[in-house]
């Protein structure tokens, strides 16, 4: 006799459109999650799916957390070359919101993130020990975050950050969300860009993206982070895919300033009156003006005035780009950096090495020394 959790309001009508809120679902006496147009055989996951059984994944390292769950590193027993992300959703079956946001990133990524290479995969899906468990592609060079962090540029300095054929992949990640999946993705930021050791940019966490009727429609909910949120998401109004197209503004211009454009405003109301008066700095002078020419198009605070995604991709600072292989110079900033955090970390153990070399002789020549 399986047990089931259902809401009243899923009782004799009719199910909802894909990717739209669902608040009715089954947990069978197998440990199979139901829910709609997608169940979960327990550690076996989806019908059809990977054959990737979870019990066969070992846990490597802890790659991340928040307030839905974990992410781990996690390493295949019989193929050890190969890694996986598992993103462990801790309370998804007890809060209706996280539930949603689970099962529309497992919609999203398993429809259409193997038609471009600009969106995480999707491997697999399970349900295990009251948890949903998402089963993803591994992006072995961190996240767009870390890269800001590792060219020093939040705070200043450091090496130069490929940053065109990086905005470049994501605008063709989103892009693909757009024109194909009809989808804002609601939620770009460093920290949702990620990136492969092949120089490879892809866009992740879908869980709060709201799919849309057609190119013209709008949507009213207001989730995501804020410091990335378009003025008119922020206002509560009406928004469609330009305010995705006003992160990215942000996020060129967190780049090109070394931090984040409003940083200083630690308080909602000021981060909110920042925003919505277009109160934002100035890129350094010595920024090639189709660079500043794009971040200043996309932080317009009309969101009509915002270019197409299809647009920057023809700006002047983009079309050269995309006539070459942006992978190439990804790959070679993150070799880059991984050899010179080798370096940085074997200086500091040597310095350790010597600091610790030099205790043991000071406590030795003190240790010689006797009272009169």
């Amino acid at each position: 006799m399986p047990s089931s959790a259902r809401s009243s309001s899923g009782a004799g009508t009719q199910g909802p459109r894909p990717l739209e809120k669902a608040d009715s679902f089954d947990v069978s006496a197998t440990n199979t999650f139901s829910a709609e147009d997608l169940q979960l055989r327990g550690s076996r996951g989806m019908e059809g799916s990977s054959g990737v059984v979870l019990s066969d994944l070992k846990k490597e390292k802890l790659l991340g957390k928040g307030a839905s769950g974990r992410v781990y590193l996690m390493r295949h027993s019989a193929d050890r070359t190969r890694y996986f992300a598992l993103k462990e959703l801790t309370n998804a079956l007890a809060d209706s919101a996280a539930r949603h946001m689970a099962l529309n990133e497992v919609r999203i990524a398993s429809r259409h993130c193997q038609q471009t290479d600009h969106l995480v995969a999707l491997i697999d899906a399970y349900y295990h020990d009251g948890k949903i468990c998402l089963l993803q592609e591994y992006c072995d060079g961190g996240s767009l975050e870390d890269a800001f962090a590792s060219a020093q540029l939040i705070g200043g300095g450091g090496s130069t950050l490929p940053l065109g054929p990086i905005v470049l992949q994501v605008l063709n990640g989103l892009g693909y969300m757009h024109r194909e999946m009809k989808q804002v993705h609601r939620d770009l930021k460093p920290a949702n860009v990620l990136l492969t050791s092949q120089g490879v940019v892809k866009l992740s966490d879908f869980g709060i993206s709201k799919q849309l009727d057609s190119t013209q429609a709008v949507a009213m909910t207001q989730v995501g982070t804020t410091a990335y949120m378009a003025p008119e998401r922020l206002k509560g109004d009406e928004y469609s895919f330009s305010s995705d197209v006003w992160a990215v503004g942000v996020i060129v211009l967190e780049a090109l300033i070394g931090a984040h454009p409003f940083a200083e405003h630690k308080s909602f109301m000021s981060l909110f009156k920042a925003i919505t008066s277009g109160t934002l700095p100035e890129a350094p002078g010595t920024t090639p003006k189709a660079a500043r020419d794009l971040a200043a198009a996309c932080l317009q605070l009309d969101a009509t005035d915002r270019p197409s995604v299809s647009a920057l991709l023809e700006s002047d600072w983009l079309r050269p780009i995309g006539s070459q292989d942006s992978r190439q110079p990804v790959f070679q900033w993150l070799v880059k950096e991984a050899a010179a955090a080798t370096k940085a970390k074997a200086r500091a153990m040597a310095a350790k090495a010597i600091a610790t070399s030099a205790e043991e002789a000071e406590g030795a020549e003190g240790g010689g020394e006797t009272l009169a």
